[in-house]
């Protein structure tokens, strides 16, 4: 990763699929373990699975609008 000296922002894509390809011969035992774990009642295993099998719910906002007036017009003269 040498390439990156001196250089500042988001690394070039073909950095990240090198770094994809040489993990991902570590999925099996990636996902043993997690199943352990899970099977183990540990949390921070739920909240990895959960975080990549569930959808997150839809934030809802309520916004109130209050029409006030930009300028006031004198209408006293």
């Amino acid at each position: 990763m040498s390439r990156l000296k001196g250089r500042s922002g988001r690394r070039p894509k073909d950095i990240d699929q090198e770094i994809i390809e040489r993990l991902s011969v570590l999925d099996e035992i990636f996902f043993e373990k997690l199943e352990e774990a899970l099977n183990n009642g540990e949390v921070y295993a739920m909240r990895i699975f959960a975080n990549h099998r569930l959808p997150k719910p839809k934030e809802v906002k309520e916004i109130e609008v209050a029409e006030l007036p930009i300028f006031y017009l004198d209408t006293d003269d």
